[in-house]
């Protein structure tokens, strides 16, 4: 996958019709001959300074819509995997990174710190991070969530209540203390300690991949 802007030609009047025809559309593509990385672009993130942050499969790239500047294992210290398949920003700007080797990282103000399964993560595939407005940083893996608060990990599993399997994504009600989990077992919610599963209908399987919010909730 590489990495593609599509921009508008102008803007439609109020009450006119959206672009329809591909030529209201200007389209630039960046590869590594642009200074990607790596063209395995697997994660976007706007961060509130404004850059766009792409995880790849040759470590981060942060663009500021002209260049790209990498960082990886050979240039940023404490950073421990180049294999980036999931980005989010905490409230205090700090930039995490989840790695197909398992591993999370987190970089702010230059320095790059990894955590592995050895301080407490599940391990596998690490698919979505959400960071939450109480600072609590959720973490959804291949095999299943865990918890980062006040510098320890915490995990869930079937002990707990929650699903067996890959948690692929995550959404928060921020203030609500309630999160929304897409999982190999279809969409899991998780408030006051407590999950609660919502199966597909008709007892079909489902993985959910993506979950997105819409401004009604």
């Amino acid at each position: 996958m590489l990495f593609c802007l599509l921009s508008g030609i102008g803007m439609p009047a109020r009450g006119q019709a959206p672009w329809k025809s591909p030529d209201d559309y200007l389209q630039t593509v960046w590869t590594t001959e642009n200074g990607l990385p790596q063209n395995s672009v697997t994660a976007i993130l706007q961060t509130g300074d404004g850059y766009l942050w792409l995880g790849t499969f040759g470590g981060l790239a942060r663009f500021d819509g002209i260049r790209f500047t990498t960082f990886s294992t050979a240039n940023t210290p404490g950073m421990k995997s180049n294999r980036v398949l999931s980005l989010c920003e905490a409230r205090d700007g700090t930039l995490w990174m989840g790695a197909e080797s398992g591993e999370i990282m987190s970089y702010k103000d230059g320095a790059a710190t990894t955590y592995t399964v050895g301080d407490g993560l599940p391990g596998g595939y690490v698919w979505a991070l959400r960071a939450d407005g109480a600072g609590t940083l959720w973490i959804g893996t291949q095999h299943g969530l865990a918890r980062f608060r006040d510098g320890k990990f915490t995990t869930f599993g079937p002990r707990d209540g929650a699903p067996a399997g890959a948690v692929w994504s995550i959404d928060d009600e921020d203030g609500a203390g309630r999160l929304w989990l897409g999982t190999d077992m279809g969409l899991v919610r998780f408030e006051n300690g407590k999950f609660t599963a919502f199966p597909p209908p008709g007892g079909r399987a489902a993985v959910f991949g993506l979950l997105g919010r819409s401004r009604s909730g």
